[in-house]
């Protein structure tokens, strides 16, 4: 596991056994790698604070998606050492808010229910050039570079 460049978990609930998606896989906090470049969480429940350690722990990585969490309510990403170049979210129904100051973010996705509304603040990007939205957004969301 040290050495993964690349991880991905997909958890997507079996329709066969009638699982509902509250019973996500937990991801626990204790990880790290020097080596990890790219990180995708889909049906696992994480919060924003486990995501801030992925990123501390793992200073190589560039890629983060994370989709159908529903324990992720905000995510708070600060650092100008930050290497994050994409970031994607999608239909985590309890997030509130997106914060995230990122000088090589080049990519952001959001995607989710109409009915939720997310405030979004992408800050200090200044290589952005690529932003899909799709859902309901705070009037209060900003972006800067």
């Amino acid at each position: 596991m040290k050495k993964c460049e690349r991880l991905e978990l997909d958890f997507e609930p079996c329709r066969l056994n009638q699982r509902r998606d509250s019973e996500n896989y937990r991801l626990g906090h204790k990880f790290s790698s020097s080596f990890l470049t790219g990180l995708c969480l889909k049906h696992v429940d994480v919060s924003g604070r486990i995501l801030e350690s992925f990123l501390s722990n793992c200073p190589l990585l560039e890629t983060l998606h994370v989709s159908h969490s529903e324990e992720l309510t905000d995510i708070s990403f600060y650092g100008s050492s930050l290497r994050l170049k994409y970031l994607h979210v999608s239909f985590c129904n309890c997030i509130n808010s997106i914060e995230v100051y990122a000088p090589n973010l080049v990519s952001f996705e959001y995607r989710g229910e109409e009915n939720i509304v997310v405030h979004i603040d992408l800050m200090y990007v200044p290589k952005l050039c690529d932003v899909s939205y799709a859902g309901k957004y705070s009037s209060g969301s900003t972006y800067t570079d």
